[in-house]
């Protein structure tokens, strides 16, 4: 069975995956807005294809409060951990998913976001004890945390986007630096590093964390901060990079 390639949901690069049923039998699913999914099974990310999974829940689609998304199945890898969907939804069109940025946000308050995104940056200002630093916000959407950045007086913002309509968004509002690059590219050939890389509700979107954390890692200066936010949970630390 020939291999196909398929895009990362969200902004991890491109990636071959061995389906196991072909290509006209694969179960494609939509969500309530026309956005198309293939599902797809895969093996746990972090792990060998060998290890295996347990079965914790359902998420998504009707299940949802909002009935947002597509109904997923969530299994738990029995050697690392590490929760995900299998099978995994890969859009058809990334770019029909993200067309819209203020349907996409359409719960979330652009003032308030910036408001609560001045705070997390003070604290970055406050540990670091100075403004002069560099920020990377990878999936930066419509630029709400970079422009509560530049609101804080941080010297240098940057971010890393695959829609082009969150792209012209994020420029138009704020006047952003967006990059139109997956992190794993943009890692390859940049020549500056950051003091703060940020994944704002982005990691759990991805097929593939590690390669995305891997390309964080190259990025980001000695003592910077590397910084996950969740839905639930942000996780806020120092790493060293050697």
């Amino acid at each position: 069975m020939a291999e196909v390639s398929s895009y990362n949901f969200h902004i991890g690069k491109w990636i071959m995956l061995k389906p196991t049923i072909p290509d006209s039998e694969l179960d494609v699913v939509a969500d309530q807005y026309g956005n198309k999914f293939e599902m797809r099974e895969i093996s746990c990310p972090t792990c060998s294809p060998e290890c295996g999974q347990q079965f914790v829940g359902i998420r998504g689609g009707e299940t949802h409060r909002r009935r947002e998304g597509v109904e997923c199945r969530i299994v738990r890898c029995k050697e690392c951990g590490l929760y995900f969907p299998n099978p995994f939804p890969f859009p058809v069109n990334a770019q029909r998913l993200y067309s819209d940025p203020d349907k996409y946000f359409v719960s979330h308050d652009i003032d308030k976001k910036i408001a609560t995104f001045r705070k997390l940056i003070r604290g970055f200002v406050a540990s670091m004890g100075t403004n002069n630093i560099s920020m990377l916000d990878v999936g930066s959407g419509r630029g709400e945390l970079l422009a509560a950045a530049k609101k804080e007086g941080v010297r240098r913002t940057v971010g890393i986007e695959l829609s082009s309509s969150m792209i012209d968004c994020a420029r138009e509002k704020f006047d952003l630096e967006v990059i139109d690059e997956v992190i794993e590219d943009f890692a390859a050939h940049a020549t500056d590093k950051f003091d703060v890389i940020v994944l704002n509700a982005v990691l759990e979107h991805v097929y593939n964390p590690d390669s995305m954390i891997a390309a964080c890692a190259k990025l980001l200066k000695k003592m910077g901060y590397f910084t996950l936010i969740f839905q639930m949970k942000t996780i806020y630390s120092p790493v060293l990079v050697a």
